[in-house]
Formats: C-alpha cells, sequence, structure tokens
C-alpha cells in the first residue's frame, strides 16, 4: 500500500518528480521485491533438499 501511496502522489504532484522518474521508482521496486522472493524461495529450497 505505500508504494500506491507513493506513486500517486508523484504522478498527482508534478513539483514532487517528473512521471517517468515515478514509473521508473515503481518498476525497480516491483522487480527488486520480485527478485527478492524468488531469492529467499530458491535459498529455502535449497535447504530442504
Amino acid at each position: 500500500m505505500p508504494e500506491i501511496r507513493r506513486l500517486w502522489r508523484r504522478l498527482l504532484l508534478p513539483l514532487a518528480a517528473d512521471m517517468a522518474q515515478a514509473l521508473a521508482w515503481s518498476y525497480w521496486r516491483r522487480r527488486h521485491q520480485w527478485l527478492a522472493l524468488h531469492c529467499h524461495y530458491r535459498r529455502q529450497q535449497a535447504t530442504t533438499l
């Protein structure tokens, strides 16, 4: 939820940031979260084998 709030704030307030920068940050954050989850599951799987 905080990411959505931050993204909305960035998109609706032109002084806060450029729209491209806000979208790039959102993309980076989602990719980072996916990668962390992927690594976590991979590590969990390696320890159970």
